[in-house]
């Protein structure tokens, strides 16, 4: 189903820290549970969520991204480290923090989640810097994923040189509000509905609204687009025709990530051979799976074909007699 291709992952990366717990009163101090920590857990979250999840499909991810000179910024070099993947790409900037986000789970239940950051646009320099490590690279790369998350990594100029890219390598966009309407010309881009709500300063009451407003966007970025939807699922846009695919999670447990899972499958599937349509049936059974999960972790391609297998799905996408 998916074939060694190495996938350059490029954007806003961060340090998820997971602390779990039990709560079973309120503080006296204010209307607030207290949570007694059990255990403590830190992973990759943004792009890292994203090239762990292309890893966990057999992929080689090559993250892109920059990081604090501080304790933050080496753990995350060093869970790389950890999957034999090079690191050669993380930027390293002095006196900025690296992004952490801190969660806070009582009885599997999200209970508070802390953002320590800085999200002041990278400096020319460091422009420099990334243009130049996927120019030495470009040939060893087929595929591009860019991970917004309004962190800073993309500015006007990134983004411009990203999408000029997409004539040499497959490049898809997971987009963000802040440059939502920067990315055009690309392989795929793929905002979540809520985002799209928030672009357009409306909110949709149907099916058809979103439909309409997708094949606007899809026209206006000249780009094919993959709309996520939640429990509602997927739709597809591409040449001017659409396509919807119905969410396939038993229970949704939580969606942290969900997005990340998404982006890596659908790329990798392309860069696989396989056409937008079926990639996005793929994209969309592991999603499926991945909101049944606990956390910004990835899913692996043995449960996205255990799931085929079960439904009796051909890869080429038809069902078994």
């Amino acid at each position: 189903m998916f074939k060694r291709k190495n996938i350059l992952v490029a954007g806003d990366i961060m340090l998820d820290e997971y602390k779990f717990g039990i709560s079973e009163r309120i503080s006296p101090e204010a209307p607030v549970p207290i949570v007694s920590i059990i255990k403590t857990e830190r992973r990759l979250g943004g792009s890292g969520n994203v090239s762990m999840n292309v890893l966990a499909l057999g992929l080689t991810p090559i993250p892109l991204c920059i990081v604090g000179e501080d304790k933050e910024g080496e753990e995350i070099i060093s869970k790389f480290k950890e999957k034999d993947i090079i690191t050669d790409g993380i930027i390293k900037i002095k006196d900025r923090r690296t992004t952490k986000k801190t969660r806070i789970i009582a009885q599997n239940q999200q209970v508070l989640r802390i953002d320590e950051e800085e999200t002041d646009d990278i400096e020319r320099k460091i422009e420099d810097k990334i243009v130049d490590f996927v120019e030495r690279n470009l040939k060893r790369i087929d595929g591009i994923i860019l991970q917004d998350y309004n962190k800073g990594f993309f500015t006007k100029n990134i983004i411009d040189f990203f999408c000029s890219l997409n004539d040499k390598v497959i490049v898809t966009v997971d987009p963000k509000f802040k440059n939502f309407l920067e990315y055009k010309n690309v392989s795929l881009f793929k905002p979540n509905e809520r985002e799209l709500e928030q672009v357009l300063g409306k909110k949709f009451h149907n099916d058809d609204e979103v439909i309409e407003e997708g094949l606007n966007l899809h026209r206006r970025i000249n780009s094919p687009v993959l709309i996520t939807r939640g429990k509602k699922g997927m739709i597809l846009f591409e040449k001017n025709r659409y396509w919807g695919f119905e969410s396939t999670a038993k229970d949704v447990f939580d969606v942290t990530g969900a997005g990340d899972t998404v982006i890596a499958v659908v790329t990798s599937a392309i860069v696989s051979g396989m056409d937008l349509k079926r990639a996005a049936m793929i994209a969309s059974i592991a999603a499926g799976i991945k909101i049944g999960k606990l956390g910004a972790v990835p899913v692996f391609k043995e449960e996205i074909e255990e799931y085929l297998n079960e439904h009796k799905i051909y890869r080429r996408g038809k069902k078994k007699k």
